[in-house]
Order: C-alpha cells, then sequence, then structure tokens
C-alpha cells in the first residue's frame, strides 16, 4: 500500500453523493479516484492526491467550504471558558445554560470522532475495506479480460467448424 491510501483521520474520509468514498488529497479537495473524467488537463482520473476531482467530490468540497464559513460567522464558544465566566460571575440564565451544553455536546462528539477513528480495530477496518476495494477491482478486471478471451476462442471454434463445414461440403 501507498502512504495516503488509508486515511489516518475519519475526518479526511467521507462519501459522496454518489456513494462513492473519498478522502482529501494534498491539495485540500476531495477526491473518489475512479476513472470517469474527460478534460484534458488530467489523466481522468478523480485524484488520488491532485488535479480534477469529479462532480460529487467537488460537491463534498463545497460543502466543507459552507460549513467552514458558517462556523466562522458563528465561532464555538468552549465549555470550560463559559463554565469559568460563570465562577465569579452572575447566575447563568438559560440561554447560557443551553449554550454551554450545545459547547459540551459538540466537545464530546469530536472527542469520540477522535477516538473512533484511532481505535485499532478501526484501523484494522479502514485497511480490511481498502483491501477488500483493491480486491472486487482486480475482481472486476479479471472478469472483463477472461470475457474477451471467451469471446475470442468462442469466434475461433465458429471459424474452424465453418472451414470444416466447407472442407467436408467439397
Amino acid at each position: 500500500m501507498k502512504d495516503g491510501e488509508i486515511p489516518s483521520k475519519l475526518t479526511d474520509f467521507k462519501v459522496n453523493s454518489e456513494g462513492v468514498a473519498a478522502q482529501k488529497g494534498l491539495t485540500g479537495k476531495y477526491y473518489c479516484g475512479r476513472k470517469i473524467l474527460s478534460c484534458s488537463c488530467c489523466n481522468g482520473h478523480c485524484g488520488p492526491n491532485n488535479g480534477c476531482n469529479c462532480l460529487s467530490c467537488q460537491k463534498l468540497d463545497q460543502e466543507e467550504r459552507e460549513l467552514r464559513e458558517e462556523e466562522e460567522r458563528h465561532p464555538a464558544t468552549a465549555s470550560a471558558m463559559i463554565i469559568d465566566s460563570w465562577t465569579w460571575g452572575q447566575q447563568p440564565t438559560t440561554e447560557h445554560l443551553r449554550e454551554a451544553l450545545q459547547a459540551l455536546i459538540l466537545e464530546q462528539q469530536e472527542l469520540a470522532c477522535q477516538a473512533a477513528g484511532t481505535t485499532l480495530s478501526a484501523m484494522r477496518l479502514k485497511q480490511r475495506l481498502a483491501v477488500l476495494s483493491r480486491y472486487f477491482i482486480a475482481q472486476a478486471r479479471h472478469r472483463k479480460h477472461g470475457e474477451i478471451q471467451s469471446r475470442k476462442l468462442k469466434e475461433r471454434s465458429i471459424e474452424q467448424e465453418s472451414e470444416t463445414n466447407k472442407l467436408k461440403a467439397k
């Protein structure tokens, strides 16, 4: 396996709108690696590390930009800062309590994602999925190659039978 084939962070790995796994490349864009592009500036592959990306992966890039802009407009306050401000300040209002609870929930979700993405079982699962993906791609290529060979064999046998029949007829 090459470096970067298996995403190291859970957040760098997403499923695009066509249901294909995509990961961030060196450029910061998402790439799925399929050969579906028809532009002249790249080899037709979506990624894997740079170059053009397909429409589905471009949608992932757009969603991420929009999410980043939203976070910049409404920065999340850290729960520790909120709670510390209450220590010597006024009694928190219901709205302040809701904000603190929301900040705690977001921090807990981020921590859980980080922990889940770095556990040994998750890492092994990612590796196994990458190996299985390669296996199925190879299987599909082999099947196509086998179909082409069997088609050629059938054509040859038909030609031989027709030649044999012509010789018998003479």
